[in-house]
């Protein structure tokens, strides 16, 4: 009834921020919390939730009644100061401009979204509705504040230390349930200490969300500078007509993973600088302006995307923070710790997740197992870390890509900002991404799993790394993919992970087939998979060319399907950047090979290749 209003998104926003002074902020500071998330929990027709979610840490699981007690003097803290119409104002500003702005999805999930639409908002609203911040209702605001009260609430904590006295009838949780003492939370909140404060203006809000004149129709990125220590590309996309855009940075070094430590010490900075900026940057994902610093097998990458306006803005902080070789001793702890918990955690994944590790782990250069890491890990300090940005600095090379409502002059300045913050050098030489070239005949290696059921994979590795052998290793995938989902899962019943798909290790083609089953044990899948690819080989001799026809158009359309949205054509195009593809056609060129493919020539690759 108040989708016009939206008072608990109102108060979400408010009390899941994680700016200074925010109750995240001050957990972080305290080392009892790692996140949090705010805003409406339950969706019962007519009754709701409001939801605080935390991610705590071993101490904050120890001080878990003194969090509580921060959260409710952070809500009682909205209701003495926290309702202003200027703050409502500016969640009005930027649903308006996520409506206006919105760019294409799927159509199953449009249709999907409309029709839940349907049951929560006027016909007329339900494409307007989730966005729409129209009446601002300070009254009605404060009475769903007033429902936030420690005799109204609900607490749940999880930790494997937890004591419990109960058992859930279908899946054996132990649990426990007791009555918390209202008076004595409301005592311990009134009595809460901490420097809480509300957010302050959202200064990265955009103020200028108008599309750049033109220049020129190019639909391919163009190389504006190929300098020793960067090289830029620049593509002004005009068919996404949208004040938005992408910037992609990677800081390449043969220093990010030559062996474990380095490499764990890589995957450590980039946790540690996107903590360093969480809380500037928060705002900036508020008003539609998001980052990532991540880990990659060559260096560091950097993705800044979103509305165009305020991107440098944020860029130049991200920069500064890159290569910064101190942190606060205890994020350094507490992210170190958080990230060896992680690495260990890996053992308990499902086992058909860890053959896939294993798998690129196995064939892929400079590629380390989860164990690896975290024992090269253990035992890093801070000094450790100092000395590998070090190198990192004095062996760096940039690879940049701009892409979107930035003109080429605007690019040039960008890809300079970058390169005078990071004091990029060029290196001896970039060791090349190599993938293991796998001999004739099969290989087995096991590995055991601290789970119930058991896996098997499968990867068929392609004869070379042409764009012909990638489109006969993609057509086998589409032509597999759903017998044998259908005869594994469907049929045989072996489980409910069961899938056969195209999996190229950099620009080497593989096929994959996988199962993860509670029935059965990797022997008995592996005589699944042969019997399976033997009744293939059969069949295939007698696949009709119309069938084979619709098989090899259903790819071709999927290749050549059109990005959806600028996003998304900005990750293709980075993907052909870093696989050295700079013709950015990577995709056309595999399906025009596709076409060429005739039914009898697939057919004596498959019987040969794969089934063989």
């Amino acid at each position: 009834a108040h989708y016009a209003a939206k008072p608990l998104e109102y108060i979400g926003g408010l009390r899941g921020d994680e700016g200074p002074g925010s109750p995240l902020s001050v957990l972080k500071a305290r080392g009892w919390a790692e996140s949090l998330s705010a805003g409406a929990g339950l969706d019962l027709y007519g009754e709701d939730a409001f939801q605080l979610s935390l991610q705590l840490t071993e101490e904050g699981v120890a001080h878990y009644r003194d969090i509580v007690a921060l959260l409710f003097r952070a809500i009682a803290g909205l209701e003495e100061d926290g309702v202003e119409e200027w703050r409502f104002g500016e969640q009005t500003k930027l649903g308006d401009l996520a409506f206006r702005f919105r760019e294409k999805g799927s159509p199953t999930g449009a249709v999907i979204a409309l029709s839940n639409a349907l049951q929560d908002y006027p016909v007329s609203e339900a494409l307007r509705g989730p966005y729409l911040f129209r009446d601002y209702e300070p009254a009605l605001i404060h009475e769903y504040l007033g429902y936030l009260r420690p005799d109204n609430v609900l607490l749940t904590l999880s930790h494997r230390d937890v004591q419990t006295d109960r058992e859930s009838r279908w899946f054996s949780t132990p649990y426990a349930v007791q009555k918390l003492d209202a008076g004595d939370l409301a005592r311990q909140a009134a009595a809460a200490d901490g420097a809480l404060t509300l957010p302050a203006p959202n200064e990265f809000i955009p103020e200028r969300v108008a599309l750049k004149p033109s220049q020129g129709k190019a639909d391919r990125p163009a190389l504006l500078a190929d300098e020793p220590a960067y090289r830029l590309w620049h593509l002004q996309d005009s068919a996404y007509p949208v004040p938005k855009a992408s910037i992609y940075l990677e800081l390449l070094s043969p220093a990010a993973n030559d062996n474990a430590r380095d490499a764990a010490l890589a995957a450590l900075q980039a946790r540690l600088v996107s903590d360093a900026l969480n809380e500037y940057a928060y705002p900036a994902s508020l008003a539609g302006l998001q980052y990532s610093v991540e880990s990659g097998a060559r260096g560091l990458t950097v993705k800044v995307a979103g509305y165009d306006d305020k991107q440098r803005v944020l860029l130049v902080k991200v920069l500064q923070t890159l290569l910064r070789d101190r942190f606060a001793a205890d994020r350094f702890d507490g992210i170190k710790t958080e990230m060896l918990r992680d690495w260990a955690n890996s053992a308990k994944q499902r086992p058909y997740l860890q053959l896939v590790d294993e798998m690129r782990a196995s064939l892929v250069a400079h590629s380390y197992r989860d164990e690896e890491l975290r024992a090269a890990l253990q035992t890093a300090g801070p000094d450790d870390l100092e000395r590998f940005v070090r190198d990192l600095r004095g062996s760096a090379t940039l690879e940049l890509l701009v892409h979107g409502n930035f003109t080429a002059d605007e690019a040039r300045g960008i890809a300079q900002l970058a390169q005078e913050a990071l004091g990029a050098e060029p290196p001896d030489g970039l060791p090349p991404v190599e993938v293991v070239h796998l001999p004739p005949g099969a290989l087995l290696r096991g590995i055991s799993v601290d789970h119930p059921d058991s896996a098997l994979m499968m990867y068929v590795q392609g004869a070379g790394s042409t764009h012909a052998e990638r489109a006969r290793v993609a057509l086998t995938a589409q032509i597999l993919s759903a017998p044998f989902f259908n005869e594994l899962r469907t049929e045989r019943q072996l489980g409910y992970v069961a899938f056969a798909q195209s999996y190229p290790l950099h620009n080497v083609p593989g096929l994959v087939l996988a199962v993860q089953s509670p029935v059965a044990a990797p022997g008995a899948l592996a005589k699944e998979f042969e019997g399976f690819l033997q009744r293939q080989a059969a069949a295939a001799q007698t696949l009709d060319e119309a069938s084979f026809a619709r098989q090899r158009q259903a790819l071709v359309d999927r290749l050549r399907e059109s990005p959806k949205s600028l996003g998304e054509r900005s990750e293709r195009l980075w993907a052909d950047a870093m696989l050295g593809a700079y013709g950015f056609d990577d995709r056309e060129r595999i399906a025009a090979e596709v076409e060429r493919i005739g039914r009898e020539e697939w057919v004596q690759y498959f019987r040969a290749q794969i089934a063989g």
